[in-house]
């Protein structure tokens, strides 16, 4: 089976339907519990196929824009909003997190989940958190994280996973550049972003606040 460090969005996208698929619910309503609200926009960055951002959909009634770097996982993610019913309350764009072609102070909800690890280096993970932070609302909220569920989740998780890579686990075994919680909340603190880590049952998350 390809390894992950080679997959194309068709492979991720496979793997976040056999693999993560039971961890998208849970990590939406922790979305919308934090954002508390039930209306309004989201902004899915990294979207992959889309799966939070539709979750999010799906328990609420948030218009939902998804952004990726990828052609190609955009046009998969449009194809499931069709497939699942979801497309009149969805947008799309191609686009670089750290460059996001939307306007700024538009959207009261951003999430990201798993794509963080590759924003690349200090600099630009910290220029990637300024875009993030220009494109929200003011009153809004941003949720960044790499969740991987409750422990009996996570176990599940990583045992699929090393289907697709023996070496893979929460500690190693991940693509892309790493930084721990607090070197990120320190980034944020030099940008002089408002935020707070949430660590619960759901994962780990940055919460930015404007």
């Amino acid at each position: 089976m390809k390894n992950q460090t080679t997959l194309n969005s068709e492979g991720y996208d496979r793997i976040a339907r056999e693999v993560f698929l039971p961890l998208f619910p849970l990590i939406a309503r922790k979305a919308l519990e934090i954002y508390g609200r039930n209306d309004g926009a989201c902004l899915d960055i990294g979207a992959g196929g889309g799966m939070f951002g539709y979750n999010i959909a799906l328990q609420s009634r948030l218009e939902v824009h998804f952004l990726d770097i990828q052609p190609e996982a955009i046009d998969i993610c449009m194809k499931r909003g069709r497939e699942w019913g979801l497309s009149s309350r969805c947008s799309y764009a191609v686009g670089d997190v750290h460059a996001i072609p939307l306007p700024s102070n538009t959207y009261p909800l951003i999430v990201s989940r798993g794509s963080i690890k590759f924003w690349g280096n200090a600099d630009e993970l910290k220029q990637a958190l300024s875009e993030i932070y220009r494109v929200l609302k003011p009153g809004g909220i941003t949720l960044i994280g790499n969740s991987l569920g409750p422990p009996e989740m996570e176990a599940a998780i990583t045992e699929k996973m090393k289907i697709y890579n023996p070496g893979w686990g929460k500690k190693h075994g991940h693509n892309g550049i790493r930084f721990t919680m607090q070197e990120r909340s320190d980034m944020l603190k030099s940008l002089a972003i408002p935020h707070r880590l949430e660590e619960d049952d759901s994962g780990s998350w940055i919460a930015m606040m404007k």
